[in-house]
């Protein structure tokens, strides 16, 4: 039995208010009219940059030559996310050409599609973040002085340590996708020395255990972190509290249990948890 829950908890960042609205969007009327305005021009009938075709639903479930750009139910290992929210400067940034980023709300769309299964009739639910007030707060320290340090760092590891935006204080997403048992206890350990940089932690499916929340429960500006499908118990969770920017935390797949899932309902900050509880047959097995 497969058991699902998404817990909305109340989310506030330097004393502004933010509320989460949950509205309903659907793949014609939302997602459809941005890969039109962003991605056609290279991915439609008249050119199909990288084997690549977006004009159609089917032909965005059917990818490339080198399989599908959306997996359905996980946006963090769907090519299509990463590659819009990677740095504009990197190679595989989409929209390509010097075209501008999506817009943040688009790129959440899209994010909140996937992770509902990439519906094509159905709707599927949208929370919106919106802001009362603009907020000045910086996400985290200027990463230019240590970005060359940083990505060498994580590149020896097995590692990625990349800009989430071209905004040098939004701070470095970590990214584990490419290799993911690479990343185990003694790498978040040795990336701690960039801790106040790194905003997002995509672990999913790594080796990664409870040993590491200790580590990453110091991570003081992590707002997202993704634990799916690793051997995380509900040993040291509560930790997680003293990250009090943390707004979403997927914890899929791991072997948290009912007391650990109590101790996740206490974490004020987090807007969002998944938790599908029951990995796919074999995913967890050492």
């Amino acid at each position: 039995m497969i058991y699902w829950s998404k817990i909305s908890l109340p989310l506030a960042i330097a004393s502004v208010c933010l509320s989460l609205q949950a509205e309903t969007a659907s793949y014609t009327h939302d997602i459809s009219p941005v890969i039109e305005k962003n991605c056609i021009s290279c991915h439609g009938p008249k050119k199909q940059k990288g084997g690549l075709r977006l004009d159609s639903y089917s032909f965005v479930l059917q990818g490339t030559e080198d399989g599908p750009i959306v997996k359905l139910g996980n946006a963090q290992d769907s090519e299509l996310y990463r590659r819009l929210t990677l740095h504009p400067g990197d190679d595989d940034f989409m929209p390509a050409g010097g075209k501008p980023p999506l817009k943040a709300h688009e790129i959440e769309l899209i994010k909140q599609w996937i992770a509902a299964s990439a519906p094509e009739k159905l709707a599927f639910e949208f929370v919106a973040v919106k802001k009362s007030v603009l907020v000045a707060k910086q996400a985290a320290p200027d990463y230019r002085p240590k970005i060359k340090e940083a990505s060498a760092k994580a590149e020896s590891l097995g590692v990625r340590l990349v800009p989430r935006s071209s905004i040098p204080t939004d701070g470095l997403v970590l990214r584990t996708a490419s290799n993911p048992k690479r990343c185990t206890d003694a790498v978040i350990e040795q990336l701690s020395s960039y801790s106040d940089l790194i905003v997002e932690a995509e672990l999913s499916r790594t080796a990664v255990t409870s040993k590491s929340l200790a580590h990453l429960s110091k991570w003081k500006n992590l707002q997202l972190l993704d634990l799916s499908y690793t051997h995380v118990s509900d040993d040291y969770i509560d930790s997680l509290a003293q990250l009090k920017d943390l707004q979403s935390l997927n914890i899929s797949g791991t072997q948290i249990g009912k007391d650990g899932l109590a101790k996740v309902n206490k974490l004020t900050s987090v807007a969002r948890v998944w938790a599908f509880m029951e990995a796919p047959a074999g995913l967890l097995k050492k």
